[in-house]
C-alpha cells in the first residue's frame, strides 16, 4: 500500500507540472483519503488527476488545514461534476453518510457547494461556511487561536475566518471565553447555544443546497409529507430541494398549508417556480415491468416557451 500511494502521489506531481491542477501551495503535504461514513472534508477544488494505475481518477482538494487531499472519485462525484458542481477554485464540503434501507447498508455523499473564497469573504450576511466553521470550532472547544499557515489557500482561509470571527462577535453570536483562554497570547471563544445550527441552515438557504426533511420542517414550521402515488398529481411553489436519510433527492412543493416532497432528479428547477408533478408510466424496458415515475414541469417556463414560438 505504501508503494502504491507513492505512485499515486507521483501522478499528482505530474499533473501539477502539466498545469492541470490549481494548487496554491506546491509544497503542501499530500495525502490519499478515502471517504468513510461519518467523514466530513472541506476545502478548495484544485481539479482532477488521472490514476495511472488504472483505477478511479482523483478529485484533488486543498483542505482548510493546508493538506492536499487525493480523493478517489465515486460515481456520485462524477455525477456532481457532470451537473456543474465541484468546480475548480470553488470551496466545497463533502459528507459521507450511511443508513439502512430494506435491511442493507446504503452509503451516499452529501455535497455542499459554497462558491469562491473571495465571494464568501465579501458576503455581508452572516450565513456562509466561514461563519459556520468559526462557530463549529468554538463549539468544539477549540483552544486559543493558532498561528495562521504560511502560504496558499489555507492561509487565505485562516485570514477569512479571523475576519468573520470579529463580525460574529459584533453580532453577539460569539463571545470571548475569558482570561483562562488567553494563555500563550491567544484568545479562546465560545459560541452561543444553537448559533451554529442556525447559521448552518441559513447558509444552506443562501446557497440553495439540498436540505434534510427535518431542516425543511424547521425552516417552514410546517409538516412535510412524501407524495402519495394515489394522488397522481401535485402542484405548488417549489420552496426547497431536499434529500431523505438514504440520499434520495426530492423537490418540496408548497400548496397552502401543505408541504409535499416529490422524488426528483432534476436540478434545473428554480426555487420559487410554479411546478406541477404528475405520476406517469416510464417507457418499458425489454422484458421488464412498466414503471411509474414522477415527472415535474415548470409551468411558468413552459408558458414562456410557448409564447416564444
Amino acid at each position: 500500500p505504501a508503494l502504491r500511494e507513492m505512485q499515486l502521489l507521483g501522478d499528482v506531481q505530474k499533473s501539477l507540472a502539466r498545469g492541470e491542477l490549481a494548487i496554491t501551495d506546491p509544497a503542501a503535504l499530500r495525502e490519499v483519503v478515502r471517504m468513510q461514513p461519518g467523514m466530513t472534508i472541506r476545502g478548495r477544488v484544485a481539479g482532477t488527476t488521472p490514476n495511472e494505475l488504472g483505477e478511479a481518477p482523483f478529485l484533488v482538494l486543498e483542505a482548510t488545514d493546508g493538506r492536499v487531499l487525493l480523493i478517489p472519485q465515486t460515481p456520485a462525484m462524477e455525477e456532481q461534476r457532470g451537473e456543474g458542481g465541484l468546480r475548480r477554485g470553488h470551496v466545497v464540503t463533502l459528507r459521507e453518510h450511511e443508513s439502512a434501507r430494506a435491511g442493507r447498508s446504503v452509503r451516499w455523499t452529501e455535497f455542499q457547494e459554497h462558491g469562491r473564497l473571495r465571494d464568501l469573504v465579501r458576503t455581508r450576511e452572516l450565513a456562509t461556511v466561514l461563519d459556520l466553521e468559526v462557530l463549529e470550532r468554538a463549539r468544539a472547544g477549540a483552544g486559543p487561536e493558532e498561528p495562521e499557515p504560511a502560504r496558499g489557500f489555507a492561509r487565505a482561509w485562516a485570514r477569512a475566518l479571523a475576519g468573520r470571527r470579529l463580525r460574529l462577535a459584533e453580532a453577539g453570536l460569539l463571545v470571548r471565553a475569558g482570561p483562562e483562554g488567553e494563555r500563550g497570547g491567544g484568545t479562546a471563544w465560545v459560541a452561543l447555544p444553537q448559533a451554529a445550527s442556525r447559521i448552518a441552515l441559513q447558509a444552506k438557504q443562501r446557497e440553495r443546497s439540498a436540505l434534510s426533511f427535518q431542516e425543511v420542517e424547521t425552516l417552514s414550521g410546517k409538516r412535510l409529507e412524501q407524495a402519495s402515488p394515489s394522488a397522481g398529481r401535485h402542484q405548488g411553489m417549489l420552496v426547497a430541494h431536499a434529500h431523505d436519510d438514504q440520499g434520495q433527492r426530492f423537490a418540496v412543493l408548497e400548496f397552502g398549508s401543505r408541504l409535499t416532497a416529490i422524488p426528483n432528479q432534476r436540478r434545473d428547477l428554480e426555487i420559487g417556480s410554479r411546478v406541477e408533478a404528475r405520476l406517469e408510466r416510464a417507457p418499458r424496458e425489454a422484458g421488464g415491468e412498466p414503471q411509474l415515475s414522477w415527472q415535474l414541469t415548470d409551468r411558468e417556463r413552459e408558458r414562456e416557451h410557448g409564447r416564444g414560438r
